[in-house]
């Protein structure tokens, strides 16, 4: 795999599944979550760490969020410090299951910033997260 410098925000089961994926297939990922703890085992592990999502974005042209409500989503999307005032992040991808009318504030909004979004809830569980890529 050419060297991709992907963002991962929320790496929780999912999310962390996922970013070890994206680790062993050669990406370089840095991360962000409210976990110390997973954090520092994925940094062990090789990801780069960084304090907020407007961190993220500001280094990763790919952005992915893996989160646990619309609420985070959106905060973390378009809030204050989140990912559309980054300088980097050219896509977003929403893998959080949120609904439509968050997906649609949130596309409007990173539109809005010339950032293009991919709306893609995923289903198949931690296991399949760390099986598939292969």
């Amino acid at each position: 795999m050419n060297e991709i410098h992907v963002g991962m925000i929320g790496v929780g089961n999912m999310g962390g599944a996922i970013t070890r994926r994206l680790l062993e297939m050669g990406a370089k990922v840095t991360v962000c979550d409210r976990n110390a703890e997973v954090l520092s085992a994925l940094e062990q592990e090789g990801a780069a760490l960084a304090a907020t999502p407007r961190d993220v974005a500001d280094q990763c042209p790919i952005v992915i969020a893996c989160l646990s409500s619309p609420e985070a989503s959106i905060d973390v999307a378009v809030g204050e410090g989140g990912v559309a005032h980054g300088k980097a992040v050219e896509v977003y991808i929403e893998t959080s299951t949120i609904g439509r009318a968050p997906i649609e504030l949130i596309a409007k909004r990173l539109q809005a910033q010339g950032i293009g979004l991919i709306d893609c809830p995923i289903s198949g569980g931690v296991r399949r997260a760390r099986e598939s890529l292969r």
